[in-house]
């Protein structure tokens, strides 16, 4: 991990950085989720209230370590968020951590629902229509 100590004005503050509380110092990380790392971990963060946002999401997670990708899903209709979530972290125990910590937490009134994101699990073509075949 890389620390640089930087004044930056909050305007200037991408998606790559984060601020330490209380200070005008900035933590980047050379993470990058995509590059098949071994250490990298997948959170399923369910029970999201549709006025969720990634902002709020990120600083709930980086209290607990460095995080990487953030994907709200949304409906491809309305672009509404559809109630969950996943957080890639850096760091398998920063993750395992983060999961312990906030599940249960309460973000807009709901109790968020936290734990591993489990791999998409494929369907064969006979079991598409909930689950049943048709012939």
């Amino acid at each position: 991990m890389l620390r640089l100590v930087l004044d930056l004005t909050p305007p200037l503050i991408s998606r790559g950085l984060s601020r330490s509380a209380g200070t005008s110092a900035f933590q980047i990380s050379c993470f990058n989720p995509g590059n098949g790392e071994p250490n990298v971990k997948s959170i399923f963060v369910g029970n999201l209230g549709h006025d969720a946002t990634e902002s709020a999401i990120r600083e709930l997670f980086e209290a607990h370590g460095i995080v990487g990708r953030i994907n709200l899903v949304r409906d491809r209709d309305t672009g509404t968020p559809r109630g969950f979530a996943f957080v890639e972290m850096a760091n398998n125990a920063e993750a395992d951590r983060a999961i312990a910590a906030l599940n249960g937490v309460n973000l807009g009134g709901q109790a968020l629902n936290v734990n591993e994101a489990r791999p998409k699990t494929e369907h064969s073509s006979g079991e598409r229509g909930f689950g049943r075949k048709r012939w």
